[in-house]
């Protein structure tokens, strides 16, 4: 899972948002990509992001909905929670869409 992206907080992502294993693990290299230490700021979600479409404004105000403490920066649990309660499309089209290789695919 890498040392960025604690076992316990896959799991607990997985059973929360009842995502399967390689679902899990796509998002996972996702995070790990854009994000530094474990936490992402905004200047990484907006990468992470970048090529979705949406508007700057829009995913800047949904990062700071979903930075749930203020810091600047959210866990890999407050990004999934962003990610799949906003979601407008199906979690296996927002993976090809942020370009990370689905096992199988």
């Amino acid at each position: 899972m890498g040392q960025d992206v604690s076992r316990q907080e896959c799991e607990q992502v997985k059973h929360n948002y009842r995502l399967e294993s390689d679902e899990l693990d796509a998002w996972v290299r996702v995070f790990k990509r854009y994000a530094g230490r474990g936490q992402m700021d905004l200047r990484g979600f907006l990468r992470a992001f970048s090529g979705t479409g949406e508007r700057q404004e829009n995913l800047e105000q949904l990062f700071r909905v979903f930075d749930w403490d203020g810091s600047g920066e959210i866990s890999f649990n407050e990004f999934m929670f962003a990610v799949l309660v906003n979601s407008r499309v199906p979690t296996r089209i927002k993976i090809k869409t942020l370009n990370v290789t689905e096992p199988g695919s």
